[in-house]
């Protein structure tokens, strides 16, 4: 079901507008917070387009981010471009400002504090850094390489050495900058976060596909030893394929549903995998 999603305001951030307006940077966050509502809504209008169930957008201190039960779950050329919409719009932003200096509408130093801006955002949504763009599309590559349950998990390791090595540089060349040292604690908190509820994404991840799929997956075929254990088997699935499983047994070939499989296994199965061919 497409809808419009309720808009959440963190807590600090007001925390954050009420010290812009006592030190008169209140304007540089208008914009700042401008281009990132322009910037999230370049996410779910790409996602509304698609149908899919947008429970919030929520601003934080330092970004924004949509809540969605979709990534990871929708056909991967779905999920790219719902990413890359949100980076998209500072196009429109650059276009804006060009045309309100060209036109008079807009002050030189406005049109140099949106452009600085839009810059700066848009290169930092694009580290590879989770949960930002960046991060996410890291995880869409990883996923064509690796079984979702590896990829998302080196995803977040990959995030978080990058945060580490962020924290250096910034501390070697600006050591006092107390900003974007809050700003990296913030992240470093959310892949913990993320690091921390791991198994419940991948069980949520294994429970999609039981569901009836709304798009057509890859088939990609398993072949495994029949004394291989279930919770094996399922950690070898890849995001937006199908897996028919092949088994060798006495001298037979036999094909086990992945639904079987994944089905068994929430149910606490961690058998052979031939104890569901044989029974």
């Amino acid at each position: 079901m497409s809808r419009i999603p309720p808009i959440h305001i963190h807590p600090l951030l007001w925390l954050m507008i009420g010290i812009a307006w006592i030190t008169g940077s209140f304007w540089d966050l208008i914009i700042i917070y401008g281009i990132l509502f322009i910037h999230e809504w370049g996410h779910g209008g790409m996602a509304l387009f698609f149908r899919w169930k947008i429970h919030s957008m929520t601003f934080f201190p330092f970004g924004g981010k949509m809540e969605t039960d979709e990534f990871g779950h929708r056909p991967a050329i779905e999920e790219i471009l719902v990413i890359l919409a949100g980076p998209a719009t500072h196009i429109s932003i650059f276009i804006f400002a060009a045309l309100g200096q060209n036109r008079g509408f807009l002050s030189p130093y406005l049109v140099e504090q949106i452009l600085y801006y839009n810059q700066i955002i848009f290169i930092f949504n694009l580290l590879p850094i989770w949960p930002l763009d960046g991060g996410k599309l890291v995880f869409e590559w990883l996923s064509v390489l690796k079984p979702y349950k590896d990829a998302y998990e080196k995803t977040i390791m990959l995030s978080v050495c990058c945060l580490l090595l962020g924290s250096v540089i910034l501390y070697m060349n600006i050591p006092f900058s107390v900003t974007p040292l809050f700003m990296i604690a913030f992240l470093l908190y959310e892949n913990k976060l993320e690091w921390k509820h791991r198994t419940y994404q991948w069980i949520r991840h294994l429970m999609s596909r039981t569901q009836t799929l709304r798009y057509e997956p890859k088939i990609q075929p398993l072949f495994v030893d029949p004394a291989e254990r279930i919770s094996a088997v399922v950690k070898n699935y890849k995001k937006g394929y199908q897996h028919p499983v092949y088994v060798l047994l006495d001298s037979k070939t036999y094909v086990v549903d992945e639904r079987a499989i994944v089905r068994a296994y929430l149910n606490g199965n961690n058998k052979p995998i031939m104890d569901l061919i044989t029974h």
